[in-house]
This record gives structure tokens, sequence and C-alpha cells, in this order.
């Protein structure tokens, strides 16, 4: 019997699956063959998995405070003790050899085994060593998944993987895995429609849903499923006709993507001869490739963030001068913008502690605060990116700056650190100083802060979030955010218009210059440099081709002087027509 759920679409798309449902809380294990030639490889991932469970237990047994009650103490101690039980530290190692099977699931098999033995014996004490077994398994089987995620393996009749998740939630890291396995889509529970996990699935192009209360409920795992990212509905187990629409759907979707890939030698041009740079926002080295195929012609944004998460220690300067020089070289004659770190108050890098966790980490010690805080960490950063600035074109992009003094110590520093390689006879190269405007501070001084940067970058993203108060991550407010509001339109124009007047170069990097509907706006706004995701450089380009600057001024200035959103929408509507 056919099902209709509706929710909210997260990225546009369409997906003819096998649904796969994530059970919240619980791990998702797979059981795959691993050849004779990778089989030590699988027992030392296995082995470093116990190891980093271990240290973590002793460093929560080692910060218990005397004054804690025993018990606290007693429950961390019988965790240690049953992780160093050769059950579950040496025995799921040697069922890896035997039967030549992936580190989970023999975890899971000799898991398995050991609670069979509990259940068999009627001892009240076993009870709690079976809890014991769950939550160290658990640890174990959570440091596993962060090493490396499960292969998808519901294969159609013409043995293609296709997908389709259903959770809760999904983390970007786990998106980023999953669709390694060629994810066909997802849907989540409570997922923001600008949420990071979000933008990551519209950068990929998975067409995703969020908003379908209870959809875990309501779906079961192998059931057909059709997914439209663009409306927001999902169809499960669908009849014939819905069937053969929506393949047909699919199909003139692949016609037009196909269409615009004649577009990728062509110049991003408006039909009355303006030139346009369109700039891609990336985060993995990987992505260069997708760039360079899509005809962007520089990296407007570069992600440092992967660099520093899901390690035991942070990267020195030699390593990412290594992978930023690297970069740069792959880049060619592309000119490299890098953002420094913009790491989150919510986020703990290893070997950093703080103080307190914060009840709003948006508000917190994040981004440049974060850099200013911990200047070591920033001023490694800062000599890799100078470094590797002798091998091409570089930028370096200061995320967050709300005040001449964050500004100002972050220059000195940049000058420190010049000094200091010249002094160790160390190469480096000079490279474009740009901020980013992502709060309203800096947005009311950019003529000020335009005169002290070579450039300026638009984070759409997080300067909506803060002008308009609203968490774009959290789903009971996120249908609020809303690009389209005419403060948010007002304040990006005299962005624009003030850099323009004093001849800097600027460039919106979020949400907005990805979004076709915005194209027009913007280029009316004056914008000349788009960043986006790769996958988005296509559609945007296309659009910039069929467009006139002088009709989208004319448009631009009717919708600066609107204050009613149905007005403003009606308005980008005509003028996207």
């Amino acid at each position: 019997m056919s099902l209709m759920l509706t929710g909210v679409g997260l990225a546009k798309g369409v997906a003819l699956g096998k649904a796969y449902v994530m059970q919240q809380g619980q791990a998702e294990i797979s059981e795959y063959d691993i050849p004779d030639y990778l089989l030590d490889e699988e027992v030392a991932r296995f082995n470093q998995a116990i190891k980093q469970v271990r240290e973590q237990l002793t460093s929560i047994r080692e910060k218990i405070a005397e004054s804690t009650p025993e018990e606290i103490t007693e429950f961390v101690e019988s965790h240690i003790l049953t992780l160093d039980e050769s059950a579950i530290s040496r025995a799921p190692a040697k069922l890896i050899r035997e039967k030549k099977i992936n580190a989970e699931w023999a975890l899971k098999q000799q898991q398995d085994n050991l609670l069979k033995v509990f259940d068999d014996i009627d001892e009240p004490y076993l009870n709690t060593r079976k809890n014991d077994v769950d939550l160290v398994v658990a640890a174990i089987l959570k440091t596993l998944k962060q090493q490396d995620i499960e292969p998808l393996d519901i294969l159609d009749e013409d043995n293609h993987l296709e997908r389709i998740i259903i959770a809760d939630k999904i983390a970007p890291s786990d998106l980023a895995l999953l669709n390694s396995e060629n994810l066909a889509g997802f849907v989540s529970e409570h997922d923001a429609p600008n949420s990071h996990t979000a933008i990551m699935a519209r950068s990929l192009g998975i067409p995703a849903i969020t908003g379908i209360g209870k959809a875990r409920k309501y779906i079961k795992d192998g059931e057909r499923l059709i997914l439209d990212g663009k409306y927001g509905t999902i169809c499960v187990n669908p009849d014939e006709v819905s069937s053969k629409h929506y393949k047909q759907l699919i199909q003139n979707i692949r016609q037009y993507k196909d269409e615009l890939n004649l577009l990728c030698s062509k110049p991003a041009v408006t039909m009355d001869g303006h030139k346009v740079t369109l700039s891609a926002n990336i985060e993995m080295m990987s992505e260069l490739e997708k760039m360079q195929k899509c005809g962007a012609e520089a990296i407007g944004l570069f992600r440092t963030e992967y660099l520093y998460m899901n390690r035991e220690q942070l990267p020195d300067e030699a390593e990412q001068y290594q992978f930023y020089a690297d970069l740069v070289r792959k880049a060619g004659d592309v000119a490299v913008n890098v953002r420094t770190l913009d790491i989150g108050a919510d986020t703990q890098l290893p070997g950093v502690s703080e103080d307190s966790r914060h009840s709003n980490p948006m508000l917190g010690l994040r981004a440049i605060r974060f850099s200013l805080i911990h200047k070591n960490i920033f001023k490694q950063q800062i000599k890799a990116i100078l470094r590797a600035a002798a091998h091409g074109k570089v930028g370096v992009i200061l995320p967050l700056i709300g005040s001449a003094y964050e500004l100002d110590k972050a220059r000195e520093i940049i000058s420190n650190s010049k000094q200091e390689l010249g002094a160790a006879d160390i190469e480096f190269g000079d490279i474009k100083l740009g901020m980013m405007i992502e709060i309203p501070a800096a947005a009311l001084l950019i003529e000020y802060f335009a005169k002290r940067v070579d450039f300026i970058a638009i984070g759409t993203n997080d300067l909506t979030q803060y002008m308009l108060a609203i968490d774009r991550n959290d789903d009971q407010v996120s249908n609020l955010f809303d690009s389209t509001h005419p403060a948010i339109l007002r304040v990006i124009n005299n962005i624009i218009q003030t850099c323009n007047k004093l001849e800097k170069e600027v460039l919106v990097c979020g949400e907005m210059a990805g979004d076709n509907k915005f194209t027009r706006l913007l280029l009316g706004m004056g914008l000349r440099n788009f960043s986006m995701m790769p996958a988005q450089t296509l559609e945007i380009k296309k659009h910039i081709r069929s467009s006139s600057i002088d009709n989208a001024k004319l448009f631009a200035g009717e919708i600066l002087k609107s204050t009613r959103p149905e007005r403003i929408e009606e308005l980008i509507a005509k003028l996207n027509q």
C-alpha cells in the first residue's frame, strides 16, 4: 500500500531507492569480508580503537574529584576492567583473522556470545556486567565508526547502490562518509533547512528531506521509496504510475545536467557583456577536480577545519604546510583563498582545554576569537599558509571579525610570522588579506574594514543568522531564517556598493551565491564574484549568461525599496522569469 509523507526539502533532486532506517542510539553494523592482505591492518584498526577508548576512560578516572561519590569511580573502573578483559580486547581480533571479517562485526559477534552466556545464568550480578559490556562495546563501535564507515550493501537489480537513509539526524561528517558509498538520498526527522548537513547535501547534490516526524515509525527497512527533495515529499511503496513518472523526471534531470555540462568551458558573461567571476567553496582536496571540471576560476573559500578534526594531535606547521602547498600546486594558476580556523565553541580540539562549556556556542569562543586566544595554533596555521604562498596565488580570510582590535591583532600576528620565517631563512610568499563580513558590527563598519584589507567575503549564512537572531541549526525556528528579509538585502547591498566605490574586491561565499533565486538580484546590486559549492557553479553560470545587468539593476532598486515580504518575493519572481 502506498503512503505519502510530506516534510521540508533540504536539497533538490529526486531519488528512487530502498529504505535503510537508522535507529537512534543504535550503532549501524554491517558484515563485510576482509581480504588476506588487509587482515593485519584490520586487526590494527581494532587495537587502535581499544587503545583510544582505554585512554578516554583513564582520562575520565583521573579527572574525578576526591569529593565525588565512590560509586562513580567504581563505575568507571568497572568499564576499564571490562575493556581489558580478553573477551573484549583480544577475542574479536582472533575472529577477524579466523573469519576474515571486519572489526565491527567481529566485536558484535563476541558481544552476542557474551550476552548469551549471561542470559543463560540467573545471577543478578551478571545484569550489571551485561550493562558494562553493552556500554564498553558501544564506545568501541563509536570509535571504529570515526575511523571508517560500513559500506552500503543494498543493491538494485542492476547491482547499483540505491540506499535512502532514514534517520533522526545526520551529522555532516557522517554524510561525507556515506556519500563516498553512493548514497541516493536521505530523510532526517530533525535537521534544519540551513544546517551544515543541509548545506553539504546541496553541495554534494544529494536529494534530502527533513521535518517528517516519526519517519522511522512509518518507513521500514527495504521498502521502495521515491524522494522528491524539491517539494519535500516521500512516497513509500509507490505504485507503477508514480514510479514511471519519477523515473521520467530523473531522466529529465539528467538531461538538464548534460545540457549544463556544455557550459563548462564557456565564460560567465551576461547578455550585455559584463564578466562575472565564479569561484568555489571547498573543504577537501578531492573537490578540487570537481571545481576544475565545472570551470570555476578560483577557490573563493577553502575551509580548513577538517585538518583539525577526528585526530589525537593537532596538525603542526610542517603538516599544514605540506597540505596547503599541495593544494596550491594542484590549483595551478587558480587563486586559493584559505579561511583560517573557524572552529566553534561547541567543538573540542585535541590538546586544547577550555574552562567551561558555552551555553550558546555561536556567540562564544569561535573563529578569530579562538585564534587570538590560542595564538600558537593561529601562528602555526598562518606560517604554513605563508610558506604555501611561495607556490602560487594565495589569500587569507579571517572569519568572524567584529572589531578593529581583532583585525589589528590578527595583522600583527601575520606580520610577526613573516619576520620569524624570514629570520629562519624559510621561503614564503605574499598573500592577499581578506576578512569575512558575518556579523552586524562588521557590516556597519564596512567602509573602515574595506580600507584595511585587500578583499571582503560576505558570509550570508551567519550574517542572516546574527541579524535576525535565529539559529539556523534549530529546526524549531529555522523556518524564520529568511535571506529575503529587507534588512538582510539592504545590508548586503551596502557592503557591495561600498566595496565597489573603494575599488575593493568583494565576493559572496554564503548560500545565496549558489542559489539561482538570488543570482540576478546580486548582479543588480553590483556583485561580480560569486563563490559557491562546485555542484552549483554551472546552474549559476546558466543564469548569468541569460541575464541583463540593466534589467537586474532596475529590479534590484525596486526590491531594495520594499519592506513587504510578499512584494519582495513577487519582484524576485518577475526578475527571474
